[in-house]
């Protein structure tokens, strides 16, 4: 029997019961191993008094510290958090508090490891107890805590200490993984451990019955996230006043609620903007099953499960599991048929491409050629039927979007919105620059309306509209 201390401070409670339901659901699917005995500790940072008796942090007043939570048990202990030093000192502060409560706790429960379910503060506190009490470590890293603990200066330095002590790390993608091996932590110490999905809500759903259950007609677009400004559902609110038959609806809550709306007023598209709050899942299974797009505008996420890479190793896996009318091509999209070219499939797969690694070889080393597939290009207008041309094509083929695009031949004019992605600098060799790819659209009509560039290295998502459908005001 493995007896697992789970420390997490991404657990739901009372009063936030939809905080991390991810989390929520690995640690109850895992206590109810058959092999496995598993405690909960949920630490709770708050403020010296007087700052504690805010509203924000009086509510946890309500929060027993400890309680049976859908049958586990849980700890939950306060630790004090100084607001305005950017955490430097929480992980310490967690430390010492958890010390005598664990001490209590192994008196009868002999926890064998400690398995910290985020990477801050959860993590260098981890580490500091495992060293305490003798016993190996585990952490699992989500996003969050690599692309922005692990950048901040007051929380990096103990971050990558943490992941370079800890006996095993957890990663929920292959990215993340690759991302952590960036900052120095051991990759032959890190597992990637996806997030699930409970089919059992999110389900497909005809789209037309979905919104006659939600009360919406119309263009629907859904965006699933806190509003903060690292998901950049501002983006999304600054493309709205170019769709004027859209709406749009951003379920969840954060910081950004006030702004966003005020965004939307000045913008004059309040009346088109919905936002829901946090949900059930049942409930965002509804929203999603209704949306003609879901929007993902995230500066970085540890895994996106809304989005799955385009893959050769995935088809086979992809047409038994896609419904009957869903249609699955498996092509080389260039601007002619019949070119023999080679698809460099790299060891890391997102990254596989027709062109070989430009300025990607330097700032990710790690991802290196891992074998290389002998193609015949084909053209979009021979794979798309004349009365089956989208509304909207969404291109991710890393460097090759201008030859497919022209690709299309004269269906590009049948087609009035193009996501795709963009370069500025030479990731790929040979690569389409934004600048040639602006060009081309605009000689068919198309204007770039909003673009995000990611970190500095030269290549981001763009947003493309037909002329005749931007309203702007």
């Amino acid at each position: 029997m493995l007896r697992v201390l789970t420390l997490s401070t991404l657990f739901p409670d009372a009063v936030r019961p939809r905080l991390g339901p991810f989390v929520e659901r690995q640690t109850l699917g895992l206590a109810a191993h058959p092999e496995v005995e598993l405690q909960l500790v949920a630490p709770l940072g708050l403020p010296p008094f007087p700052l504690n008796l805010h509203p924000h942090y009086r509510r946890f007043k309500a929060v027993p510290t400890q309680e049976v939570w859908k049958g586990l048990t849980v700890h939950r202990p306060r630790f004090q958090h100084l607001p305005g030093t950017s955490g430097r000192f929480d992980a310490g502060a967690l430390t010492r508090r958890l010390i005598p409560l664990l001490t209590d706790i192994r008196r009868t429960f002999a926890f064998d490891v400690i398995d910290a379910e985020f990477f801050f503060p959860d993590g260098p506190a981890a580490v500091a107890l495992g060293r305490h009490f003798g016993v190996p470590v585990s952490i699992k890293a989500r996003g969050a805590d690599i692309h922005l603990w692990g950048q901040a200066p007051a929380t990096a330095a103990q971050v990558r200490s943490a992941g370079c002590t800890a006996d095993g790390l957890l990663a929920v993608s292959q990215a993340l993984k690759a991302d952590m091996g960036r900052m120095g932590m051991p990759e032959d110490r890190i597992t990637v451990h996806y997030t699930g999905v409970d089919l059992s809500q999110f389900r497909i759903v005809e789209r037309a019955v979905a919104k006659a259950a939600l009360g919406v007609d119309g263009a629907l677009i859904v965006a699933v996230g806190a509003l903060i400004p690292r998901k950049g559902q501002s983006l999304l609110v600054e493309a709205l006043p170019h769709l004027p038959d859209a709406r749009l609806v951003l379920i969840g809550e954060g910081e950004d609620r006030a702004r966003l709306l005020q965004q939307a007023q000045s913008l004059g598209v309040a009346d088109r903007l919905r936002l829901t709050g946090n949900l059930p899942h049942g409930e965002i299974a509804d929203w999603l099953a209704a949306a003609d797009v879901m929007a993902l505008p995230s500066a970085s996420e540890g895994l996106a499960n809304a989005w799955v890479e385009a893959q050769p190793d995935r088809i086979e896996y992809l047409q038994k599991k896609l419904p009957a009318h869903h249609k699955l091509i498996q092509a080389a999209v260039w601007n002619e048929s019949g070119i023999s070219l080679e698809l460099n499939v790299m060891t890391n797969t997102e990254s596989t491409s027709l062109l070989n690694l430009g300025t990607h070889a330097s700032e990710h080393p790690n991802v290196t050629l891992n074998y290389k597939i002998p193609i015949k290009t084909q053209v979009l207008s021979d794979l798309i039927p004349l009365n089956e041309t989208p509304d909207l094509i969404v291109l991710d083929i890393q460097g090759a979007e201008l030859p497919a695009l022209k690709g299309l031949g004269n269906l590009i004019n049948k087609v009035d919105y193009i996501f795709v992605e963009v370069n500025r600098r030479e990731v790929y060799k040979d690569c389409t620059n934004v600048r040639d790819l602006d060009l081309f659209l605009s000689e068919n009509s198309f204007k770039r309306v909003t673009t995000r560039w990611y970190y500095k290295q030269g290549w981001g998502d763009a947003l493309y509209i037909r002329k005749n459908k931007i309203k702007f005001q």
